[in-house]
């Protein structure tokens, strides 16, 4: 794996005891901890509201959860351990504005299953599992050691942490430690959504730089959208910089960093 100095931003893990979130259209209005029940959908921070930190609470089952970032940016927001299973046209995390970070702790999955009766067909999600906002740094915990595992059955045209298909964005990623693992064929794990349904090309989607550090990346069913850099059909995004990482690629059609079929990095 990945060896030397972890890069950490220093944002500090949010402590005590947890409130319990089991209902639908929640804000959260105060920094600390909150445990996801069963009855968690809509989970909105509050503006100004910065040091969140989510785990799941004990025997919850966790479906379409969607959490939104403070409209002021700044956000702190942690995970720990959690499993959830989202429907196939919504975010699980969605940033906003700038100066964001997330840290992962533990092990946690964020599954998306086909909801289509017909493979490759609409409905497919159009939005990022992890939506960077204006500009997001992504790490594993403190210590580098977190892990986050995408299951998407093949659904996505958003990207997995960066931007949704055809959204126009000059929004960074920088990601300074974690293990992140994706099981479906045609996701950018960082970068840029794509922009194809179903054959049918459409406007490209765009993101700003993206910088992976310290992190270990595992695909291992790779099909046209590489790990890292732009989605497929006109996809765009800035300098690619990656560092002291552990990238294992299995991939059949696109380069495993850099730029899908029809895409575009725009600096170096």
């Amino acid at each position: 794996g990945p060896t030397g100095a972890i890069a950490f931003s220093g944002a500090v893990e949010p402590t005590g005891t947890p409130v319990t979130i089991n209902s639908n259209n929640y804000t959260v209005t105060q920094a600390g901890v909150y445990a996801l029940d069963s009855g968690a959908g809509t989970v909105t921070i509050a503006t100004g509201v910065h040091d969140v930190k989510f785990v799941q609470a004990k025997g919850a089952t966790l479906s379409n959860i969607q959490i939104t970032g403070p409209s002021d940016g700044n956000a702190n927001l942690w995970i720990e351990d959690l499993d959830v299973t989202n429907g196939d046209d919504m975010s699980f995390l969605r940033f906003q504005g700038t100066n964001n970070v997330f840290n992962f702790k533990g092990t946690n999955t964020i599954s998306t299953p086909m909801t289509s009766t017909t493979t490759w067909k609409p409905p497919i999600s159009n939005h990022a599992v992890i939506h960077v906002g204006g500009g997001l740094t992504v790490e594993g915990g403190a210590y580098g050691t977190g892990k986050l595992i995408f299951n998407n059955d093949n659904t996505l045209q958003g990207a997995l942490i960066g931007t949704d298909d055809q959204e126009q964005s000059s929004a960074s990623v920088t990601v300074n430690s974690g293990t992140f693992t994706d099981y479906d064929s045609m996701d950018v794990i960082v970068g840029s959504g794509s922009s194809t349904v179903a054959g049918v090309s459409r406007p490209g989607s765009s993101c700003g730089d993206i910088v992976v550090k310290n992190a270990t990346i595992i695909a291992p069913n790779k099909m046209i959208d590489p790990a890292i850099g732009n989605g497929y059909e006109t996809g765009r995004c800035g300098s690619i910089y990656i560092a002291n990482s552990d990238i294992t690629v299995k991939n059949q059609a696109a380069a495993g960093i850099g730029s899908s079929e029809g895409g575009t990095i725009t600096s170096n």
